[in-house]
């Protein structure tokens, strides 16, 4: 497949991560997010031009790794625009393939290992400017102190929207908001944010910052497992309410590591293959033992009947 073919069919399907074009030893990326191309690269060139450069390659393969976010946005024309200039240029035989094979470093090596995540960049008109990363599935913002992004003016709602963290993109919600939310200045319900957005909620105004690796949901404590308590700490009452630990939820009623003996656990699939935990057959033998009883019993009834109807007989004839 050419990259025309491999662009199209991942814009129309709104596909979003790093696509990796190799066409014999040349090779190539593009990002793509919700359909929307905002960067290629390819050898030392950038943007719009790396995208005309790879649709003048012969076909070759394809990967997407839906992993990897656009870091920056280098394109600004649609991908049916650009395969229409590339198209244009081939006619007119501005571009030609390379002589020498392009090989382009994957440009997200280092930065994998960090784990960067999204971030939103936060201006506010009274207070010096932050830097809110997003490593939870919903961040809320809004007026009320119980708000991942607590901000308390007037123009701005109690809970005025919200971001989602959905497979590789983050989503804005406004939530009903008596100012409503704005993304580069057009009201939105909810929108897909693209690296550089500006997101404006009453006073404040919001720059979205995507990460190059999709957000993962992590522990307060980065994942490790928390070891029991052990002593007379661990006979302590379980508290009556969650207990939050980022974004970890510990229920109650739950029982500590190292805290009496392990429940037996059953074997579902024994079950299934028919092996009950209630054994039917000794439910089964009082009846069947009066069952047996009756069936002994007429049969003693029904001998004497014959016996007796035989000795009748033969004496009548006698």
């Amino acid at each position: 497949m050419g990259l025309a073919e491999v662009l199209q069919m991942c814009c129309l399907s709104r596909r979003s991560g790093q696509v990796t074009f190799r066409s014999g030893d040349s090779q190539g990326f593009v990002f793509i997010q919700q359909g929307h191309v905002l960067h290629a690269m390819c050898g030392p060139i950038e943007g719009e031009e790396a995208v005309f450069t790879m649709l003048t390659w012969p076909g070759g393969g394809f990967s997407l790794n839906e992993d990897i976010l656009p870091h920056k946005k280098t394109v600004t024309l649609t991908w049916e625009q650009l395969l229409f200039e590339g198209a244009r240029r081939a006619d007119e035989g501005i571009s030609a393939p390379p002589s020498t094979p392009i090989f382009t470093a994957e440009p997200v090596i280092s930065t994998r290992a960090q784990d960067s995540q999204p971030k939103l960049i936060v201006t506010r008109p009274d207070l010096p400017q932050i830097t809110v990363e997003l490593v939870q599935e919903y961040t809320h913002l809004g007026r009320a102190a119980n708000n991942e992004i607590h901000l308390p003016y007037p123009s701005i709602s109690s809970r005025h929207c919200i971001f989602i963290l959905s497979g590789p993109d983050v989503v804005l919600r406004d939530l009903n908001s008596s100012n409503g939310t704005l993304v580069n200045d057009e009201p939105i319900n909810e929108a897909v944010l693209l690296p550089g957005d500006i997101v404006r909620t009453g006073v404040v105004e919001i720059k979205f910052e995507a990460g190059m690796k999709r957000p993962k949901l992590r522990a307060g404590n980065g994942g490790a497992e928390v070891p029991a308590p052990r002593g007379p700490e661990s006979l302590k009452e379980v508290p009556s309410t969650p207990t939050v630990t980022g974004t970890t939820v510990k229920l109650p009623g739950a029982r500590p590591s190292g805290q009496g003996a392990p429940a037996k656990v059953k074997n579902d699939a024994a079950y299934v293959r028919g092996v009950s935990a209630i054994n039917y057959s000794d439910l089964a033998k009082p009846e069947a033992e009066k069952q047996s009883s009756s069936t002994m019993l007429l049969i003693g009834l029904v001998i004497t009947v014959l016996v007796a109807g035989s000795c009748i007989y033969f004496f009548l004839l006698k």
